[in-house]
């Protein structure tokens, strides 16, 4: 974790653990590094690794969540 302006950022690994204890589903890094690409969490690149804040943890576990619905 690093805290830039008072906001804490969390790597990749941290992510993928709070991902997993907040909606017990299993996501890789390779998973997460996309979404960061495609814009779906929204971070920072810091010394060439992606960090994202504890609102796009909880973006992306809204956003997963809603995968999961079937209809």
């Amino acid at each position: 974790m690093k805290e830039i302006d008072s906001v804490e950022y969390f790597d990749i690994n941290e992510i993928i653990n709070e991902i997993r204890e907040m909606i017990h589903k299993e996501i890789s890094a390779e998973e997460i590094r996309e979404y960061f690409e495609e814009g779906i969490i929204i971070g920072k690149k810091i010394e060439n690794e992606w960090y994202g804040s504890q609102n796009a943890i909880v973006d992306l576990s809204i956003e997963l969540k809603g995968k999961d619905i079937e209809f």
